[in-house]
């Protein structure tokens, strides 16, 4: 089966690029098989503890490369295949004519190699996929490539995710150099005793895999990626790509006995900091892919409390402690892949129908796009972590680990929890002021620019409906997801014989309670719809406070919803800046200005070509229409890692005198090279 999924996919992927037309179809279908060939693959290491194994011999250096489906390979395998199979429907109803079979060839290719980074064995082999991973994901950015700001999204995460391999290469080189053997299994007497090369290993892998996930500071590529790719890739790149670093991470606590506390509370330090400042940065931001991007940041930092919870767990000898937090991750690894993935769909709709993402530009469209709508603010009570929804139920799990009632002598992993329960409930309040605004901007209101919306094509529906649908389901019925997460949480964790579902007795009862709330609703309103079907019913405009003729200028915008709480921050994001346009009373654009600070702008005297002067009278009496928008950005993003490339870029340029253009002076400098190793090469002689 595992051949058959992977011969499907890359049959799939060539018949896509021979035959342009047949390609989505050729795509999907592909998906589909290899789909349900890994859930057939999946069962059995899952609740049988049957490992299903596949040898591949090569030649020297690689030798002999296993590729193993244990229960912790199944479970990332079926997340990451469901993630394909609905993102390719998906993919078939929004993807343009234009080198859509190339696009759905790396599509099914990345389908392939996520499939074998997941099953082999091989730490070099492993290396290599997850190499290839980053490749294929960077094309697949680079659909819209005449786009500059797409060039650069692709190439700062290419070259980010090498800078990351680098930190994994040293230890994997140091191990088989130890060992002598390429497998990782041939490595947990070395990761798994508290020996003096244990402890730089772990930093070294712990370090390459969170600059791959994109924990804060090393971020921005990811966050850039994110916004800058089409939704789908999104979808994909948000919800299987850079879960993949987790795979690798947890893989390698699978080899290790129990991990230094130093490294646990380093990496719990950064989990809530990642889960802070992103969740803090998308209150800021003004486009809807923007906020998802920081979202998606958002729950690699839950994840990774989880995980420094299972490793202070198997640290300190609790069982249960590890086993909570190792289940909890699971299972929002799980739950973030599927509202992530809807919250990109209904961003990608919303930028079908209107052609931008932009809370400045959109409004009212719940009434115009109402399927769309209510996927979208399912993903986001989802994202907040909500009942009846599945984000609460896996954020719930990791909060029980944080206030579980195991004794501990330890004052440090005492505060170091409530400190962290702290931070995401703080993370939860957040995030749910970063949704109420995002839905209520975009879909409830009225229209704040000229452009139409209308409901897209069932393709793009259909998957939002689906994956909305597994939010309520798992929310109400985890039972399910509970099953395929235990035998992986106690690979992890070293642990066996808690009944996890004793331990979710109490948000079982939660989100049957609110569900029950939510029928009751439902209930109210279709016995209105029964009542008033028969009478006569007037559409009439909202009260509006009493106000008539309310334009859109007047409403909430996305910087004055949450102005008061960002002035609050003001110290951990990025400063202001506002940027205006000019107009006259006609509405005709006469110039554009920059206005670096926001807070004195009424008081700036301002000089533009045309017009006399616009001085703090004009702002209150305006003889034109000044408009200003105020923006906020990444304060890492913006100061340090842009720094850092403007100080590269100044070392390079001392040496741009170099590149002249002319042929003659390339193979001058050649001849000048050779000439240089043929006199090492004498002197080392003689």
């Amino acid at each position: 089966m595992y051949v058959v999924s992977i011969s499907v996919l890359i049959i799939g992927g060539l018949i896509a690029v021979i035959s342009g037309k047949a390609a989505g179809f050729a795509s999907v279908s592909a998906v589909a098989v290899a789909f349900a060939c890994n859930l057939f693959l999946s069962v059995p290491p899952i609740f049988y503890n049957d490992v299903p194994s596949y040898v591949l011999y090569l030649q020297n250096p690689m030798g002999i490369v296993n590729f193993e489906i244990d229960s912790l390979s199944a479970f990332f395998l079926i997340t990451a295949s469901f993630i394909f199979f609905v993102t390719s429907i998906y993919l078939y109803g929004c993807m343009p004519k234009e080198n859509r079979k190339f696009h759905f060839a790396f599509f099914n290719f990345l389908f392939v190699l996520v499939m074998l980074v997941l099953t082999v064995k091989n730490s070099i082999g492993f290396l290599i996929t997850l190499e290839l991973v980053s490749l294929l994901t960077v094309f697949l950015i680079l659909y819209d490539h005449k786009s500059q700001r797409v060039q650069k999204s692709a190439v700062y995460y290419l070259i980010a995710m090498h800078v990351a391999t680098v930190f994994l290469i040293i230890p994997i080189i140091i191990l088989i150099t130890a060992t002598g053997n390429m497998d990782f299994s041939a490595y947990k007497d070395l990761l798994a005793s508290a020996s003096e090369i244990q402890t730089p290993l772990l930093c070294l892998f712990l370090l390459g895999f969170i600059f791959k996930a994109g924990f804060v500071p090393f971020h921005t590529a990811n966050t850039s990626a994110l916004s800058q790719a089409q939704p789908a890739i999104s979808t994909v790149i948000s919800a299987v790509v850079i879960q993949i670093p987790i795979y690798g991470l947890l893989r390698i606590i699978t080899l290790t006995d129990s991990t230094p506390l130093f490294i646990a509370y380093t990496f719990l330090f950064f989990s809530v900091i990642t889960a802070l400042y992103s969740v803090t940065n998308a209150l800021t931001q003004k486009e809807l892919k923007q906020i998802l991007s920081y979202s998606t940041v958002t729950n690699i930092g839950i994840i990774g409390v989880g995980i420094s919870v299972g490793l202070l767990g198997k640290a300190y000898g609790k069982p249960l402690l590890a086993l909570l937090g190792f289940t909890g991750v699971l299972f929002h690894i799980f739950n973030s892949a599927v509202f992530m993935a809807t919250a990109f769909f209904a961003c990608g709709s919303v930028h079908l129908s209107t052609g931008t993402s932009k809370l400045t530009e959109l409004g009212g469209l719940i009434k115009t796009m109402p399927v769309t709508a209510v996927c979208f603010l399912t993903a986001s009570l989802s994202i907040c972590a909500l009942p009846p929804f599945n984000g609460f139920i896996s954020e719930f799990f990791i909060c029980l680990s944080l206030v579980t009632t195991e004794t501990s002598s330890s004052g440090a992993l005492i505060t170091s929890r409530v400190i962290a329960a702290a931070a995401l409930a703080s993370v939860g309040a957040l995030s749910l002021i970063a949704y109420v605004r995002a839905f209520g901007i975009i879909f409830t209101g009225v229209q704040r620019s000229q452009l139409t919306a209308k409901e897209n094509p069932r393709s793009i529906l259909i998957p939002m409906v689906i994956l909305s649908a597994v939010c309520l389901i798992v929310g109400i019925f985890p039972l399910p997801v509970t099953a395929l997460i235990k035998t992986p949480a106690m690979l992890i964790s070293g642990v066996s014989g808690f009944a996890l579902n004793d331990a979710l007795m109490p948000a079982f009862s939660v989100s049957k309670a609110s569900f029950i709330f939510l029928l009751f609703i439902f209930a109210i309103l279709g016995l209105k719809h029964i009542l008033l079907k028969k009478r006569t019913t007037v559409t009439a405009k909202t009260w509006n406070c009493g106000y008539e003729n309310v334009s859109s200028r007047m409403q909430y915008t996305a910087s004055s919803l949450t102005a008061p709480l960002i002035n609050l921050i003001q110290p951990i994001v990025a400063k202001g800046e506002s940027a205006g346009g000019v107009f006259s009373p006609k509405g005709d654009e006469i110039d554009q200005i920059d206005v670096e600070d926001t807070d004195a702008r009424l008081s700036t005297i301002i000089q533009i070509p045309g017009v006399s002067q616009l001085s703090r009278k004009d702002y209150f009496f305006p003889q034109v229409q000044v408009h200003h928008q105020t923006e906020h950005l990444d304060f890492i993003d913006h100061y340090v890692v842009g720094n850092i490339l403007k100080a590269f870029k100044r070392f390079y340029n001392l040496f741009a005198w170099i590149q002249t253009g002319y042929i003659g002076h390339y193979l001058f400098y050649m001849l000048i090279t050779l000439l240089v190793f043929l006199i090492i090469s004498v002197w080392r002689l003689l």
